[in-house]
């Protein structure tokens, strides 16, 4: 774990120092690595901790009207309907104003294989602790609705961004940062996923985001 961590504290680096699509590339192996890090602790000590911590902490400040409310969003959020109607929208005209069908491929792909990896995780891997805060999160690393939030607004952020300037790009990634944190946000308050399942899905998503930059960004030069 700890080579892990280092490996991904390297790409960090190199991303800080390096430019366009080198950059995107060390992102993407830094966040997929930070995630594979973040998935051999799961179940530790320290995890299990740090978990319980946080949790403890929002059912100390969460009423039952307020759960009632912050579940029906991130119940809304998540449902599959939404999601594609989502990519849809925002892909279909980026396709037919580009005559391209890569702006949409790439949002339904991003969709897709954050779907795809996000479920073969929570099949392998498991959390130690059965008891107690933590008795209910046997299976859920990372947060689907996390993962999935990062990589259908991160796919169109790119898309969106290609070609603009760096006020525009700064502004579209603020505004999905912004949406991610709520989501991890919603999943913490209703106690749908622990404190590591929402970084696990943020990281997921981050990196997924990342190669959607690398492959667009690819596509964009030899057009």
């Amino acid at each position: 774990m700890i080579f892990l961590i280092s490996l991904a504290v390297a790409f960090v680096v190199a991303a800080l120092l390096r430019r366009s699509q080198v950059r995107l590339a060390s992102v993407a192996a830094g966040a997929f690595t930070a995630l594979a890090a973040l998935a051999v602790g799961v179940g530790s000590d320290w995890s299990a901790g740090l978990d319980t911590s946080v949790a403890e902490w929002f059912d100390a400040r969460r009423t039952s009207r307020e759960d009632a409310e912050a579940g029906a969003a991130f119940g809304y959020v998540g449902r599959p309907f939404h999601v594609l109607t989502a990519a849809a929208v925002f892909g279909l005209p980026l396709s037919l104003r580009r005559r391209s069908v890569r702006p949409i491929g790439l949002i339904f792909g991003a969709v897709a294989v954050g779907v795809l990896v996000e479920q073969t995780l929570k099949a392998t891997i498991g959390r130690s602790a059965t008891s107690g805060v933590l008795a209910h999160y046997t299976h859920s690393f990372p947060s689907g609705h996390v993962t999935g939030t990062a990589a259908l607004l991160g796919s169109i952020a790119v898309c969106l961004g290609a070609g603009r300037s760096r006020a525009v790009k700064t502004v579209l990634a603020g505004l999905v940062v912004t949406a991610v944190l709520a989501v991890a946000w919603l999943a913490l308050y209703i106690g749908a996923h622990t404190f590591t399942d929402v970084i696990g899905g943020m990281l997921l998503g981050g990196g997924i985001v990342a190669v959607c930059g690398l492959v667009y960004g690819s596509g964009a030069k030899g057009h």
